[in-house]
């Protein structure tokens, strides 16, 4: 994204009243990168807990930040206490997991914060290594596990298939960590059955770009291609085709989607009122 100077700004004028202690959280943050959000107290000899959420949420984000932003940029980001006392003006979070596949959340400066907090010298230019005690969550290698009676060259097609169906794989990567490695629609978070579905199609000038894309379990991405259902953009909610009886689908009729926490991430109105109405004509023809 284009570094925003107004926010950059504003983000320097707020930041230069952080108290001692609000200092040694964000030092936290930027010392331990890719550790989880409630493990990082104890990274100073702390019990792990919620305090960093709470002092980047609350202390700063709602205290010293929200309130003097710009009205633009109030606008355009969701204001803290989001996924609990997350703010978004200042970090952005993301999703790893450990050697058990347990997933956790970790925080990550945005661009504009990381200027304004060396300009500060709250934090300086270098910082540790990334833990490698986890993995970002679209960095996980899929796992293919082969028929027993498969031959090399069916596996390897399977495989092939496989991809192929799941989308452009810097797509597919982007949306599993703007969701969170969980579907819009079901919440599943089986990795493998999870894919990159276009709104709106590539060959119709849809883009490869998280806002013209949901993440979806293979199945509701196959009945999402027929037109068999679509997202109400006004109010994000799953409207189900008539033709559709089943209740494992049915039952999904009304509800909202899974949205990214990011609103700048969120699937655009525009792009889903255009998919949404080729919906509903087909909804009435039928």
């Amino acid at each position: 994204m284009t570094f925003d100077r107004e926010l950059f700004a504003a983000l320097k004028t707020g930041l230069s009243r952080l108290t001692m202690s609000e200092q040694q959280v964000v030092r936290l943050i930027w010392n331990y990168p890719n550790v989880p959000v409630h493990q990082l107290p104890a990274m100073r000899g702390g019990r792990p807990g919620g305090g960093v959420w709470l002092v980047i949420g609350s202390s700063i984000g709602k205290k010293k930040l929200w309130a003097q932003m710009p009205r633009r940029i109030r606008r355009e980001n969701q204001s803290p206490g989001y996924r609990p006392f997350y703010s978004g003006l200042l970090v952005r979070w993301y999703t790893v997991v450990d050697k058990h596949k347990n997933r956790f959340i970790c925080f990550d400066f945005h661009e504009e914060a990381v200027r304004a907090l060396q300009h500060l010298k709250v934090i300086g230019k270098r910082r540790n290594r990334a833990s490698e005690d986890y993995t970002r969550l679209e960095e996980l290698k899929d796992e293919v596990r082969p028929i027993e009676q498969n031959s090399a060259a069916e596996t390897k097609r399977i495989e092939r298939a496989i991809k192929e169906r799941r989308g452009q794989p810097m797509f597919r990567r982007e949306l599993l960590q703007v969701y969170g490695g969980r579907c819009a629609v079901t919440g599943c978070e089986e990795i493998s059955v999870l894919e990159a579905a276009h709104i709106v199609g590539f060959s119709k000038k849809g883009r490869y770009e998280a806002r013209n894309g949901l993440l979806l379990r293979a199945d509701w991405h196959t009945l999402f291609d027929l037109g068999l259902w679509a997202v109400n953009p006004n109010r994000f909610t799953i409207e189900v085709s008539p033709r559709i009886n089943d209740r494992e689908y049915t039952r999904f009729h009304g509800r909202k989607i899974n949205r990214p926490s990011d609103p700048k991430l969120s699937p655009d109105r525009d792009t889903l009122s255009r998919r949404y109405n080729r919906f509903k004509k087909r909804c009435m023809a039928a």
